[in-house]
């Protein structure tokens, strides 16, 4: 096995297990050991194991990406893409927090641009068509940067002033995490998720239009 193939089948392997178990399930042993390597082999292509996890959560991405995709069109002003984004994200996110937690919030969160481009180049197969928006908003390392960026757009249009483009970006990133954070222990109980996304998406419509000037 080469050595780009082997980072390929850890994160492959890695994905298998966290789809069929959850993150609870893995172990550097489970992960190597169905490989037929070594413990050590991991650190030959990863810093750590949350590293390795960041990597294989990308794919976890796909419904998300393919979400905001089938849902934008082109007569949508850039507050109405916006706030399709966030919906989109939240249902997604809400449903898996671990895991949105971790890509965003954890350890290599100021990577995860960069992740996502290495995992596209090592699956291909993976790749979803990207414009020039969804390639500043997927490949962006930083949620509120991201955030701000989509917002900054909406003040150029006119819809927003750029001062309530960055109050607005510190204040829905803000109430997205603790939101998340507060159903870390429950979010898997029945219909948890969802009503926890669609009380999100209802505070920052609610935030973001009284903001709007048109």
């Amino acid at each position: 096995m080469g050595e780009k193939n082997t980072k390929k089948e850890l994160i492959q392997r890695t994905y298998e297990i966290m789809q069929r178990e959850g993150l609870q399930g893995l172990s550097i042993r489970k992960i190597t050991s169905g490989l037929g390597l070594s413990s050590t082999a991991l650190y030959k292509h990863f810093a750590d194991m949350d590293q390795l996890i960041m990597y294989a959560s990308v794919r976890f991405l796909q419904d998300y990406i393919r979400c905001f995709k089938n849902t934008l069109n082109e007569n949508m002003n850039p507050l109405e893409q916006y706030l399709t984004l966030w919906n989109c994200f939240a249902g997604y996110a809400f449903a898996s927090i671990p895991i949105y937690e971790m890509l965003f919030f954890g350890k290599y969160k100021e990577n995860l641009g960069d992740t996502i481009f290495e995992y596209y180049r090592m699956f291909p197969e993976d790749v979803t068509e990207f414009d020039g928006l969804s390639d500043s908003v997927f490949f962006s390392n930083d949620l509120k940067q991201r955030d701000y960026m989509m917002l900054q757009r909406a003040a150029r249009a006119g819809e927003i002033t750029p001062e309530a483009a960055r109050i607005l970006s510190e204040m829905n990133c803000y109430l997205f995490h603790g939101m998340l954070m507060e159903h870390r222990m429950d979010y898997r109980n029945p219909g948890v998720a969802k009503e926890a996304a669609v009380k999100f998406f209802y505070m920052i419509q609610e935030i973001t239009n009284k903001y709007r000037l048109k």
